[in-house]
């Protein structure tokens, strides 16, 4: 993959939210687009407690960038209670990783 690949490949990464979780150099060089399925913690404050992949990508290195990259870098809106109080939940996300063509 030459320079100019892997600078849109953090491009798209920083699109899709996954800024900062590298993506294995040894996973960009073949990729094409792939999914992967997680399951979050998502604390009362907004920040992921635990992340557990549900459906994988079929590559190693992305799943374990997919959770890494949630963990350290997402800030969700938490679930609430029916009298407004934000809560702990357990929350389901698809992540695509995809190269720009």
């Amino acid at each position: 993959m030459g320079a100019n690949m892997t600078r849109m490949m953090k491009l798209v990464l920083l699109a899709i939210g996954l800024a900062g979780s590298a993506v294995p150099v040894a996973a960009q060089s073949d990729m094409k687009d792939v999914t992967v399925k997680v399951r979050m913690l998502i604390l009362a404050d907004g920040t992921v407690m635990e992340c557990k992949l549900i459906r994988t990508s079929g590559r190693p290195k992305l799943d374990k960038a997919a959770c890494r990259g949630a963990l350290r870098n997402r800030n969700y809106k938490p679930s609430k209670d029916e009298d407004g109080n934000a809560i702990d939940s357990w929350r389901m996300e698809k992540i695509v990783y995809s190269v720009p063509r």
